[in-house]
């Protein structure tokens, strides 16, 4: 699965257990380049947007004093507590575009995995430029669908899947944005970096439904 970095829906996102299992996790290298891309000085504030289950805010709290993480879905911030054990990350139920929880010119990083797509982007930018630190950086990316190393007929199977969600009107129109890898974004930006990643994992068939059950468009099929 590639991912791009570019510098009612808590009710879509109601399994976060198994969101934990079946998801993938972000390579290593993707948070290396988002240190490179930045100069980060104690003390260190993060915000996870769109945090899920943890994944990203545990991460980040292994080198940042403080992380954090917001959800609008109650479901993900209970797995993600259940899961975390990092004392440093303080989750709280809440829109992305609303963190009144955090200070003006306060942030070092704010992170968006996987969640760009569900934001209201006018929003987003306003409330990122209200809370991070001059020089300060946004770290945004995703996933789109899957492939099977070795086995195009299951990748076809798994496109033909996502296709016939799409055409049956299962999927939000939101969802466009990320699988054209969010090359439409409205940057207000001028400054900011695109990479790509490639994030593998090992499953079993049923991993791979399990996977694909988590999808918003199957939750409303």
């Amino acid at each position: 699965m590639a991912t791009r970095i570019i510098g009612e829906k808590g009710a879509l996102f109601t399994a976060g257990k198994n969101y934990s299992l079946f998801r993938p996790c972000y390579p290593s290298s993707l948070f290396d380049a988002i240190h490179s891309f930045g100069s980060f000085n104690q003390p260190k504030l993060a915000v996870d947007i769109g945090c899920g289950t943890g994944q990203v805010s545990n991460i980040l709290a292994e080198s940042f004093t403080t992380v954090i993480a917001v959800d609008p879905s109650s479901s993900q911030i209970e797995a993600a507590k259940s899961k975390s054990q990092k004392d440093n990350v303080q989750y709280f139920i809440t829109a992305g575009e609303n963190l009144h929880m955090v200070d003006d010119n306060s942030v070092d990083l704010v992170t968006i995995a996987q969640t760009m797509h569900w934001l209201e982007q006018d929003l987003i930018w306003k409330e990122c430029d209200r809370v991070l630190k001059p020089g300060g950086v946004i770290a945004i990316w995703g996933y789109t669908l899957p492939f099977v190393s070795g086995n195009d007929l299951q990748s076809q199977d798994i496109l033909d899947y996502h296709n016939w969600l799409w055409n049956n009107g299962f999927w939000d129109d939101k969802r466009k944005l990320l699988d054209d890898k969010y090359s439409h974004l409205n940057l207000p930006y001028k400054n900011h970096k695109e990479m790509d990643f490639i994030m593998h994992k090992e499953t079993s068939l049923d991993g791979l439904f399990g996977y694909l059950g988590t999808f918003s468009s199957y939750r409303t099929y």
